[in-house]
């Protein structure tokens, strides 16, 4: 019986099944109407229709490609052609032992970015699970273990063509009804150079600034994927080339945010972050929060409903704020580099996600039902990051045991 109940247990607690196709994009970071703006080539269909025919025969695949040619959109076209046709798919959770049950009842299991959890990379080629796809940037996917390496086909994702682009671009101009000219619409495309996270992060910054892609504004856009992201930094923490008030507290806030796993982080541990990050600006560079430019700049984050969490818009942010960017906020980023050794950051990390813990826990005492989801899944996210003991967890995970994070927690807690 017990034994019985342990692979119910974990059958459950590595995967899970989302219950709308639309609840999918949001913890990968695409957009909520990416159904609508999904533009699939001949071209990228073909890599759908081998993706899902290796898959059918047993398996695995990694989409590699370099940043911004569209990787973890391709991920979900692959999820939706599966989900229309019917198969069994759900995604792969970091943190729970993995086994093959999903084999068994004919599951495909989904993940994004596999480099961010070398573990669980490592453990997918250890156990010899099958029916696994994922994503990897070229340089990252390089650096794991062979035999985990070998446990893959890999499907290249090249940049896209400029027809591509221009169709993505104006689907989600058009989905979100923003105003263009076509003249913008090519200057963007050119600009784009392939990369359709270039065409996304434009439209983006035009819904957050609420502006039309002018041909003006099309020509002040950098080429390059890097500088287009540090301008849209910059115009929101700088004025004139020189740094708004609090601005050193956000980029210390958002630094910090890059070392977390999947780039993510709790609501109630991001705004933890920002005070003990403001804390130490304020005292090595005489900054001051401003908790409004913070709300402006988080605009910009990739909200994840299921784990009430933020995480950087795409892998482009974290290498501008680790020290790749040539522009203007590069400066600052550079100060704060110097002040933050990597120790100290993740001491700010670990300080701040204790204290949203004693907070999420003061609360839950409170009012049990209507923080639990809250607390669990700052558990969660700490835990795996953090391998943290935590006090009052376990009445927690007791009393709602029937939550899917629930049982997810129990291992990750029998591993500490």
């Amino acid at each position: 019986m017990l034994s019985t109940l342990s692979g119910i247990e974990q059958l459950v607690s590595y995967y899970y099944t989302p219950s709308l196709r639309e609840e999918v994009p949001s913890p990968w970071g695409l957009p909520s109407h990416l159904d609508d703006a999904l533009i699939v080539s001949n071209r990228l269909a073909s890599i759908v229709e081998k993706a899902c025919s290796l898959l059918q025969n047993g398996e695995n695949i990694i989409l590699v490609g370099e940043p911004g040619t569209g990787k973890t959109t391709l991920l979900y076209a692959i999820w939706r052609r599966l989900w229309d046709e019917g198969f069994n798919i759900a995604l792969l959770r970091e943190g729970a032992p993995i086994g093959r049950h999903h084999e068994e009842r004919g599951f495909y299991l989904f993940f994004d970015d596999l480099p961010e959890a070398p573990e669980l990379a490592d453990m997918i080629s250890r156990v010899g699970a099958k029916g696994i796809v994922a994503t990897a940037r070229v340089t990252e996917w390089s650096r794991l273990k062979p035999r985990t390496r070998g446990s893959f086909v890999a499907l290249d994702v090249p940049r896209m063509s400029e027809d591509e682009v221009r169709s993505v671009l104006v689907n989600h101009l058009v989905r979100l009804s923003i105003p263009y000219s076509e003249e913008a619409i090519e200057e963007v495309v050119f600009r784009a150079e392939g990369l359709p996270v270039y065409a996304w992060t434009v439209v983006r910054d035009l819904q957050v600034k609420k502006r039309s892609l002018t041909l003006e504004a099309a020509k002040n856009m950098p080429r390059a994927m890097l500088d287009y992201v540090e301008q849209v930094i910059a115009s929101t923490l700088l004025q004139d080339g020189r740094a708004l008030p609090g601005a050193y507290c956000c980029l210390a806030s958002l630094y910090c945010l890059s070392a977390m796993r999947g780039r993510r982080a709790h609501a109630d541990h991001l705004h933890e972050i920002h005070r003990f990050a403001s804390s130490l600006m304020r005292e090595e560079v005489g900054d001051r929060p401003d908790p409004g430019l913070f709300a402006s700049m988080r605009t910009y984050l990739v909200r994840d409903p299921e784990l009430m969490a933020y995480k950087l818009p795409h892998d482009s942010w974290a290498d501008i704020l680790e020290g790749k960017g040539s522009g203007p906020v590069s400066v600052y980023i550079d100060d704060i580099r110097n002040i933050l050794t990597e120790e100290e950051r993740r001491n700010i990390l670990e300080s701040s996600f204790m204290r949203a813990w004693d907070r999420a826990l003061s609360d839950y005492e409170r009012d049990p039902s209507g923080n639990a989801d809250r607390a669990l899944s700052l558990a969660y996210l700490g835990l795996i990051n953090f391998k943290a003991q935590l006090i009052g967890l376990k009445e927690i995970v007791e009393e709602f045991r029937d939550r899917k994070l629930s049982l997810v927690l129990r291992n990750l807690m029998r591993s500490l």
